[in-house]
């Protein structure tokens, strides 16, 4: 029973904390306070409509780029592979491009880089704008709950060792 409320305080109480050092430790920066993020639909490469709102109950990395982006094609590879890993436990990774709709030459990178990860079209930049993106890749992570956990700018290696437990932790954290 000791071991028991041992590791029922471990989990309560460390994990948190150790949370947060995952988060810090992968360049994530977290907002002073967690704010709802700004709904919005987008279309997909097969003309059908996503709502960011559609979504909720996962958490979500939303992942903005453009193929022309040298960080973000260096960076896709490690993004298929956690969706992959981590797509059937809650965490979906739909990327906005910002290509201006040039659906040919995203499906030509797509192929070519062989990630099947979903793609949303923002043409008119709308949504990059709302997010107030200014440098690519920039991801942001979405809670459960639909509100920001933070910000990624820059190219991650999210099949890293940091990155998977930054994954493994948001979906442990009931939260998020």
């Amino acid at each position: 029973m000791k071991l028991f409320a041992f590791l029922l305080s471990f989990v309560l109480f460390i994990a948190p904390a150790h949370a947060e050092d995952f988060m810090s430790d992968f360049g994530v920066v977290k907002p002073k306070e967690r704010l709802l993020a700004p709904d919005f639909t987008l279309y997909n490469l097969k003309g059908e409509k996503v709502s960011l709102s559609q979504l909720r109950g996962n958490i979500v990395l939303l992942h903005f780029w453009a193929t022309w982006c040298k960080g973000c094609r260096e960076e896709m590879p490690s993004l298929q592979k956690v969706m992959e890993m981590y797509g059937d436990k809650g965490f979906k990774v739909f990327t906005i491009n910002i290509d201006r709709g040039d659906k040919d030459k995203i499906l030509t990178f797509m192929e070519h880089h062989h990630v099947n990860l979903p793609v949303l079209l923002d043409t008119e930049n709308n949504v990059r704008k709302k997010y107030e993106i200014l440098g690519l890749p920039t991801g942001y992570l979405i809670g459960k709950d639909g509100k920001f956990i933070g910000k990624i700018m820059g190219e991650r290696n999210w099949t890293s060792e940091k990155g998977r437990s930054v994954i493994s932790s948001l979906l442990l954290d009931s939260d998020s």
